[in-house]
């Protein structure tokens, strides 16, 4: 048997939505500064990375947000694709 899981608090999954982004925003200013300074194939993966793998990371955890609090509004899906400012 597993441990049991605690949820997180809507105010967690926001910080987690905020701690997200910021990353996938930083990782984009990093690929402005390693632009025309690294193989074209190396840049290339780093934004993959930056478009593909946030997206599916952004949607899995979505997925689980919603799964941990059913009763969040639809909005919350502002936490991970949305405007800073939106709340549920």
């Amino acid at each position: 048997m597993g441990k049991r899981i605690e949820p997180l608090s809507a105010e967690q999954w926001r910080e987690a939505g905020r701690k997200l982004k910021e990353a996938k925003a930083a990782l984009g200013e990093m690929s402005k500064i390693l632009s025309g300074h690294i193989p074209a194939i190396l840049l290339d993966q780093v934004l993959k990375a930056r478009s593909d793998g946030f997206h599916k990371l952004q949607s899995r955890l979505e997925d689980e947000m919603f799964r941990q609090h059913p009763k969040l509004p639809r909005e919350a899906i502002n936490i991970f694709y949305g405007d800073e400012g939106s709340k549920p």
